[in-house]
Parts: structure tokens; sequence; C-alpha cells
């Protein structure tokens, strides 16, 4: 995305699957150069009680008949399979306990003056993130919208989907 002297490229951050540490994110704004700039926005969405709760019961649902096909068939139930359950479970009890579900976006962007090699700086970006245990997806065909999303507090966010 290129405005004024400056050129932008924007992603979407995937966060991760295990929980992140408190200044997980703080790897990812830090420049790499100076004159660099580097934006991180996360989206917050409760989600409606009556679409949490029903939403948790498909998890636990999913994952008790998976591992009763894993233990019928003869196949070990791994650690990953465990911690899906164990997740289900606090997911239900948070539902009883009153609370609802949050469904969570990121937006991030670098911006460098237009006679800069942009790309070097996204690849920059993108290693950072990794490093964080992030993941990045670039949005090639919605730059202008992930640098609004990333750089400005106006409210856009997550995109309506059923779930």
């Amino acid at each position: 995305y290129v405005h004024d002297a400056f050129t932008t490229v924007s992603f979407a951050l995937l966060l991760p699957q295990l929980p992140a540490r408190v200044g997980a994110l703080a790897g990812i704004l830090a420049p790499s150069a100076p004159g660099e700039r580097r934006c991180v926005a996360l989206h917050y969405e409760p989600l409606n009680p009556d679409k949490s709760a029903r939403q948790v019961e498909q998890e636990i649902w999913r994952s008790e008949i998976a591992a009763d096909v894993r233990q019928r068939r003869g196949f070990r139930v791994g650690r990953q399979q465990h911690r899906r359950q164990a997740e289900a479970a606090a997911h239900e009890q948070q539902i009883v306990a009153g609370h609802t579900m949050v469904r969570v976006a990121g937006a991030a962007s670098v911006t460098v003056p237009s006679t800069w090699p942009v790309e070097d700086h996204a690849a920059r970006l993108e290693a950072t993130a990794r490093s964080c245990f992030f993941r990045l997806l670039r949005l090639d065909l919605a730059q202008d919208t992930g640098f609004t999303a990333a750089t400005l507090p106006l409210g856009i966010g997550l995109p309506d989907r059923e779930m």
C-alpha cells in the first residue's frame, strides 16, 4: 500500500496455539531500522452467550468423539488430544460461571519510506513474528484495509461470520 512518501505492508496476525507470554508482542513492535514504523492491533469480539454455549458443546463433543474413536481402534490418545479436552472443559466451566467467549484477531503492518526496499522490511517483520511464535498472513488484496485496521483505532475489526 503506497501512501504519500511511504509504503506499507499489512498482515493478519495469527495468535499462537499455546498461551503467549506477557510482552510477546514487544519483539514485533520493535523496528528493525531507524525510520521503520511497525503497528500491531488486537481486536476482541465478545460472542453471543448462546453462540458461545453451542460452540463449547460442539468442542466438547468433538474432543470426546475423537478420543473415543482413537481408543476403540487401538491408537494412543496423545498430549494434544488431552490438551484439547482440558481446554474444552475449562471453556465449559467459564460458560457455566457466566462468562462468554471472545474471538480475537490481530493486524500488523510495517511502514517504510517509498525509496527503501519494503520487501526486506516485511520479511524482517515475518521473521520476528515467527521467533515470537506468531504467524503472519500477508493481506495481498486488502493492504489498505489492513493498514487501517493495524494503525488507526477506528473500530474496524473482525468481519461477521457464522460459527
